[in-house]
Formats: C-alpha cells, structure tokens, sequence
C-alpha cells in the first residue's frame, strides 16, 4: 500500500469522525470528566433571591429567575453542546409498554434519556422500600455505575416516575458530566428541574407533576413529585422556546386549554 493511499484512507476516516455529529456530542460531553465540579455559591443575584411558595409548598419562580438559570446553563454547561432544539416525548418509544414491568419500563426510559443527553454510563434503577420524606428519587454515584432509588412505584403514575428520572438523570448530567453543583441545595434542585425543561424534558415534567392513574390502571395516585409549581414549569417551556427559538407551533399544540394558548402567545410572541 502506498503513502499516498494510507494518507487518503487516513482523511476519509477523520473526515467521517468530524462530520459525525454524535460522536463529536459524544467527545464534547466526556471532556469535564476528569475537572472537579464547581461549587457555585449563589444561583440568583440578590435582587431576586427570594424564592416564593405556593400552599403545597411547591416554589414559585419569577420570569426573571427562569432566563437567570437559563442563562447560567447556557454558560456553564451546555455551550459545548448540540442539542435537539424542542420538547420531547420519550413516551412514544413505549408505546407497547404493556408488556414490560414497571422496573423494565423504568430501565427502558432511563436508556432513552441518556441518549438524548449523549450520557454512556448505564444507569441501575433501584426499587427501595422508602427515601427520605418528600424525596420521590435519588441519584448516587454507585461502584462503576451511576444509581437511581425510587420507592414503591405503584405509588406514583407513570407519567410521574417518567419526571423522576428526568430529573434524576439531569443531576448526573450537570454534576458529573458537566461537573456544575451549587452549594445551596434548594438552588441546586431549582436550576435541575429548568435545566431539565431546557435539555428537552418539560412536558414530561410538567405531564409528571399531575395527578394520574398508577401503573395498575386501578390506583389513583395521591403523591405528589417535584420542587416547582406547574405554572413554573410551563412558563420555564414557553420561556426555553423563546430563548432558543423552537418551533411555536409545536408548543401551542401541547398547550390545550384556552388559559395555557394565552400565557403561551403572550410570552412566545412578546418582545
């Protein structure tokens, strides 16, 4: 074989790598892996530091401090990256979900997230009898893999267990692919939880944070997930899709009540 081939060989295969968007989203989100996380002490500016709460405890976020953690993702964690650009639903891929059980749906739906946040590590989803109370889920770095506890999801609706993970999967993105944390915990779950909705899980979010029928189809759940309200969460949708520009149609078809097409037209087209 000839200089001259081995050369062109050598082209096309980095010509190939280079124009292989995975792979390069890949190589991108393996690049903090061996950086310390940075320890963030404030989260808002103080200005709109304070941080309301609606009768079922669940926070209250001004316009202003969703584009601020917005913004500081945008900055810190995801510049480096190429995103879908819309909310997804992961839902549609299970759609013979029947036929699985709750821990395989579970396993499943963790899969798919991972991939769209171009995440290789494989994560284990443990069943546990209970966590702390008012925690739906948790995520541990466990020995070699990443771990998500969930307690009895015959509790939770389906839809729910599919915020959990979101959410879950969402710290493991930031703290340790990104390597972002902040020293306040309640910051450091407001900012997963816009984050989330950012990278392309709101309407999973917010679908999560409803009332629903559990996984027996029998069970009404009464438990209730998540750190933000619902008004929070589709205003963190409609803000994410102003700010990066998706597709308005498809946001004011997820919307379906005339109150929420209200809200959704007035931020999506406001200046």
């Amino acid at each position: 074989m000839s200089d001259y081939t081995i050369f062109f060989i050598g082209f096309i295969i980095i010509y190939i790598l280079v124009k292989d968007t995975d792979f390069i989203n890949h190589w991108k989100s393996r690049s903090f892996e061996d950086s310390s996380p940075i320890v963030i002490q404030n989260l808002f500016p103080t200005q709109i530091k304070q941080i309301r709460t609606d009768k079922d405890n669940k926070i209250i976020l001004s316009d202003e401090q969703i584009k601020c953690c917005i913004s500081e993702l945008e900055k810190k964690a995801i510049k480096s990256l190429k995103l879908p650009n819309s909310q997804i639903d992961l839902r549609k891929r299970l759609v013979d979900k029947k036929e699985y059980t709750p821990l395989e749906i579970m396993q499943k739906f963790a899969n798919e997230i991972c991939a769209h946040l171009f995440i290789t590590a494989r994560f284990t989803i443990k069943i546990v009898e209970k966590l702390d109370e008012g925690v739906a889920g948790k995520y541990s770095q466990g020995q070699g893999s990443p771990v998500i506890e969930i307690p009895n999801p015959m509790e939770y609706s389906i839809e729910q267990i599919f915020a959990i993970l979101s959410h879950e999967i969402t710290h493991y993105f930031l703290i340790k692919k990104r390597k972002i944390i902040f020293k306040n915990n309640q910051e450091n779950e407001i900012f997963t939880e816009i984050s989330s909705v950012y990278l392309g899980f709101g309407f999973l979010i917010l679908e999560g944070y409803l009332p629903r029928i559990g996984f027996t189809s029998k069970f009404v759940t009464e438990q209730s997930v998540g750190y933000l309200s619902t008004d929070t969460v589709k205003r963190a949708i409609l803000l994410t899709a102003k700010i990066r520009k998706q597709n308005k149609q498809e946001i004011l078809d997820y919307f379906s009540n005339d109150e929420d097409k209200k809200l959704a037209l007035i931020i999506l087209n406001s200046g």
